[in-house]
């Protein structure tokens, strides 16, 4: 099976069509890194995250696993966090951090990224509770189980 790869998500999603009726976006996350790391040969993907309904869903298996995160690195899949909902209400993937700043304290991450198969500019702030998934952390804790 192919090795966790930031590279091989950020490539997949960019070449990947948006889904109809994904306006939260985690069904493109989940299939960008299903296919990504899928291996023709073992009939399997290597993707560590789970083919979550919602992105609260994919917030909470993050957290159990230590991967749930405050600051973005390129390949994460970032979580929007909605102070009105008091959930998370949107998912992407990180291509790139173009720019870290602080505001009261707290990091601001300037990032391009993928979004229902489009590419965009979005703001990203931890302190209003955006989260971010390390996800390639996983595999070597999948590893030392």
């Amino acid at each position: 099976m192919h090795p966790l790869s930031p590279v091989l998500l950020i490539a997949g999603a960019s070449a990947s069509r948006g889904l109809r009726f994904d306006r939260s976006g985690i069904r493109f996350v989940n299939n960008a890194g299903y296919r990504s790391h899928y291996d023709h040969r073992s009939r399997k993907s290597s993707w560590p995250l789970p083919r979550a309904r919602t992105c609260d869903v994919l917030a909470g298996f993050a957290e159990d696993k230590g991967a749930l995160v405050k600051e973005a690195s390129e390949g994460d899949v970032f979580l929007c966090y909605c102070r009105f909902a008091r959930r998370f209400v949107r998912a992407g993937i990180i291509v790139s951090v173009d720019l870290e700043y602080i505001w009261q304290g707290e990091s601001v991450y300037c990032c391009t990224t993928v979004e229902g198969g489009e590419s965009r500019s979005r703001t990203l702030t931890p302190g209003t509770g955006d989260r971010f998934i390390h996800w390639v952390d996983l595999e070597w804790r999948r590893h030392a189980a």
